[in-house]
């Protein structure tokens, strides 16, 4: 019930969108003519008009900005987090509570980074993967099962 009403809010939110999303966060905003496929969970702040999302992405709330006429493929991966590499393991029982190892979930140094951001006309491949913190220029091209960790400058 709760997930038809926010279905249907957020048609009348963005009558000029095509949402089919499986999930969509309350910070999300979306210009005009954006498309949300079926299976894409989508917790970006801003996508931009225009741009096309394909089926089972996952746009993580690290992501602040996916610019417009950008096109996503299918299953593509964006704002994806990081694990520390010089503790004793790399699984989260070492800074998540839940785990019952630590008394408070606490954030390492190298989770931190700045805001993932797509900039405009991108195209994404397929099953592509883009870590947090990374800025993809305006008209890049990223091919089907990249994975892109950082950017060149």
């Amino acid at each position: 019930m709760v997930q038809t009403l926010w279905k249907l809010f957020l048609k009348m939110r963005y009558p000029s969108c095509r949402i089919k999303a499986a999930g969509i966060t309350k910070n999300v905003r979306l210009e005009k003519g954006v498309t949300l496929e079926y299976g894409a969970f989508i917790g970006a702040s801003l996508i931009g008009k225009y741009t096309f999302i394909n089926r089972y992405c996952l746009i993580e709330k690290s992501v602040s900005r996916i610019g417009r006429f950008c096109s996503i493929g299918y299953n593509v991966r964006i704002g994806l987090g990081n694990h520390p590499l010089n503790y004793v393991s790399t699984h989260p029982f070492i800074y998540r509570k839940k785990y019952g190892f630590v008394e408070e979930d606490f954030t390492f140094p190298e989770s931190v980074t700045k805001p993932t951001i797509i900039g405009n006309d991108v195209w994404i491949g397929a099953n592509a993967t883009i870590l947090a913190g990374v800025s993809v220029g305006d008209g890049a091209v990223i091919g089907a099962n990249s994975l892109v960790g950082y950017e060149r400058c």
